[in-house]
């Protein structure tokens, strides 16, 4: 091939390649965008308390916490894989726990998301009529909690349940609830746990939440 002839092509292909990038970014922006319909902020349907905190820890203190908080129990089960010593058994190896969990919520999948343990009551269902959905879901590290938001706008296969669901990202942690249809809405409570959690993992006893995590993300009653 001449000079001239690679001259020729080259400009040909630098014609292409300028004709085609306005497509290649809609293309690319669209699928970065993961599905959610959020403006240009895909965490907009999230309150966002703190995105280091708290810390990866076995859960099971927290539940105990919002149960006394609530005062009653909430039928919350916690599986994970961390400890053999606490919870109500492993996560990643009980292929039955998760297929009866994923009838009532979007479970992450094993390799696409480092996932160590889920808190839940959804698998009881006088649990669900009487207080409503609890869920949480407790990764490896905030940044896979922050890609499993990102991807998973929706979360619970009851359509009432995701109309009213509230989501918080705190640290390692997804907290998904949703008021029973006929019950009390725990939302409030739920979200001053989560944030007295973050600011106070290691227990209530003296707790002051500092004021930036009391009014960090958009509070949802306002």
């Amino acid at each position: 091939m001449s000079v001239r002839s690679r001259a020729v092509l080259a400009v040909l292909c630098l014609v292409l390649v300028v004709a085609a990038a306005p497509f290649a970014y809609g293309y690319v922006t669209k699928y970065l965008k993961l599905g959610v319909s959020s403006g240009d902020n895909p965490l907009a349907y999230v309150t966002v308390v703190h995105r280091q905190l708290p810390p990866g820890q076995v859960p099971v203190p927290w539940v105990e916490r919002l149960e006394k908080q609530t005062g009653d129990d909430l039928g919350i089960v916690v599986r994970q894989d961390w400890s053999n010593r606490t919870g109500e058994g492993p996560y990643a190896a009980d292929a039955a726990f998760q297929g009866r969990l994923a009838r009532h919520a979007a479970v992450p999948k094993k390799g696409d998301y480092r996932v160590i343990g889920v808190a839940a009551n959804m698998t009881d269902r006088q649990a669900v009529k009487g207080f409503g959905s609890f869920y949480a879901i407790w990764f490896q590290t905030p940044v896979d909690a922050e890609n499993w938001l990102m991807a998973n706008p929706a979360i619970f296969t009851d359509a009432a349940a995701e109309k009213s669901r509230h989501t918080w990202w705190a640290g390692f942690y997804a907290f998904y609830y949703a008021p029973p249809t006929d019950g009390p809405d725990l939302t409030d409570e739920v979200d001053t746990w989560v944030r007295s959690i973050t600011g106070c993992p290691n227990g209530e006893a003296g707790c002051k939440v500092p004021d930036f995590l009391k009014t960090a993300g958009v509070a949802p009653s306002s």
